[in-house]
């Protein structure tokens, strides 16, 4: 047996796939498109200057930065999975700021629906990568034979 290996280690848990698959597709592909489609849809507001162009370029760069989270992930990076925890934790701290925003403002029922469902959505990612045994056993250590391995 050597340094870093686990008992309880299943090897058909582990690579990219499962929860971690959809995560990564969910952080390349379908955050983007997301944004690109609200883009979309508030393009004419925002041209006007009417509308929330900063929320609109945060949401931007925070689709990027899911982006560059999932090429780390799919690189199996030995930093990923924290980069992707700073990841649903700015989301949280962002919608729990915005939350608290809306709430003062009357007839915005929907959009702290919205913002709930994100707290919702990223405090269940967050809970899958602190919890999860595929992410323990695809972003293990390397094996090492001696401790004087581990810190070479």
């Amino acid at each position: 047996m050597t340094l870093g290996d686990s008992h309880d280690r299943s090897p058909e848990l582990s690579g990219i796939g499962g929860w971690l698959g959809f995560l990564c597709f969910s952080l390349m592909y379908l955050s983007p498109a997301g944004v690109l489609i609200n883009l979309a849809i508030n393009w004419r507001m925002l041209t006007a200057g009417a509308g929330p162009v900063i929320g609109q370029l945060l949401s931007i760069g925070l689709a990027g930065f899911g982006v560059f989270v999932a090429i780390r992930l799919n690189q199996i990076h030995p930093g990923a999975v924290r980069l992707a925890k700073m990841y649903f934790i700015t989301i949280t701290v962002l919608d729990l700021i915005s939350a608290l925003v809306i709430i003062t403002i009357p007839g915005n029922a929907q959009h702290a629906l919205a913002i709930f469902s994100g707290l919702a959505g990223s405090g269940a990612w967050l809970a899958y990568l602190f919890r999860s045994k595929r992410v323990q056993n695809t972003y293990a250590p390397a094996a090492a034979e001696k401790v004087s391995d581990v810190f070479a």
